[in-house]
């Protein structure tokens, strides 16, 4: 799968907490891509197509499996791309970037999120929250759609110390 029949990885952003774990975002169209924890364990998209993921490092800890302490797919029937990642003092990651899909999933604690679905045009852009402490579905804490009826993207995120997500990208 992927690119000309590989198979194609690709880290687009990284954030480093307080303790100096790394926080990655990308995309890919691996089918094997390592998960631990995951909220969605295997790639949705459709043939060579990517989903974006998420991947938590510990560099310090003793043995190489070690390392890797959280990842996920993140994705639905399209394309997904990663662009943007932060993290908040509660070690919960915010991934931003595009999607193509109109089954990705979205979730909200509260009540429906801002954008519940795919809103048109060919992507829409996409902010996610995950507890990369927790395990399995539970660690998807908030997804949304963002866009509007053509094209739209988030293309960075900042987070603020009462985990409010500041987003910026492009819109058509």
């Amino acid at each position: 799968s992927g690119l000309n029949g590989r198979a194609f990885d690709a880290g687009n952003a990284l954030a480093i907490d307080g303790r100096n774990r790394i926080y990655i975002t990308g995309q890919t169209a691996s089918n094997n891509l390592p998960t631990k924890h995951a909220f969605q364990s295997s790639r949705h998209s459709e043939w060579d197509g990517t989903d974006a993921f998420i991947a938590v490092f510990n560099p310090s800890a003793a043995n190489g499996n070690d390392t890797l302490i959280y990842s996920s797919y993140y994705g639905g029937d399209g394309d997904e791309i990663g662009r943007g990642v932060a993290v908040d003092l509660d070690r919960n990651a915010y991934i931003v970037g595009s999607t193509a899909s109109t089954d990705l999933e979205t979730k909200s604690p509260v009540s429906v999120p801002l954008r519940a679905t795919f809103q048109g045009g060919g992507f829409d852009g996409f902010v996610a929250k995950i507890d990369t402490e927790a395990d399995g579905n539970s660690s998807l804490t908030y997804s949304t759609y963002f866009g509007g009826n053509i094209n739209d993207r988030v293309e960075a995120v900042a987070v603020d110390a009462q985990q409010r997500a500041h987003i910026t990208g492009a819109s058509n």
